[in-house]
């Protein structure tokens, strides 16, 4: 039967923080001492995959307004981007300047670049992409936006709206 860390917890306090040692500083200090680093390793990653749907009107402004598909701006939670995946639905063909989007943070830095080719023809299709995990930071700066935009400008033309879904992990400090 695996080991649990409620069991390791119970054995530091039976064996460390319950007892009394004249070769320990405190007992008491190591005992919540080694219970702090099991919290710290203890410390889950959740996994999970946001939806966002961006219509033909939002797309034909890309460029100009991205769109956030993932939010990363609740104090105490990190969401790290791990890839993307984007569903377009039927619709007449976009035309682009250049046929890249980005996933971008609010320091402007590329997180991934991703083809537009599912958007320059008139049929269903998808693209997916793993994501370089990056969170930029600065002193308590951290990324809280990702957004999906147009390389260089926005598309013209075109019908058809797009569903993104982001794949990310979820840390809370």
């Amino acid at each position: 039967m695996p080991i649990t860390r409620e069991d390791v917890s119970i054995d530091i306090a039976d064996k460390i923080t319950d007892k009394t040692s004249v070769d320990r500083i405190s007992n008491i200090d190591d005992g919540a001492n080694r219970n702090l680093i099991l919290d710290y390793i203890d410390q889950e990653v959740i996994y999970k995959v946001k939806k966002t749907t961006i219509s033909s009107v939002q797309i034909l402004d890309l460029f100009a307004n991205p769109i956030t598909v993932l939010d990363s701006s609740t104090a105490g939670i990190v969401n790290i981007p791990i890839s993307i995946y984007i569903k377009r639905t039927a619709g007449t063909a976009y035309s682009f300047t250049s046929a890249f989007l980005f996933l971008t943070n609010e320091f402007n830095t590329n997180v991934s670049t991703l083809s537009a080719a599912l958007l320059t023809n008139a049929t269903d299709g998808f693209i997916s992409q793993v994501v370089g995990v990056v969170q930029t930071s600065s002193a308590d700066t951290k990324s809280n936006f990702y957004k999906l935009k147009a390389s260089t400008a926005n598309p013209t033309g075109g019908s058809g709206s797009i569903d993104v879904y982001v794949t990310y992990a979820q840390i809370t400090l």
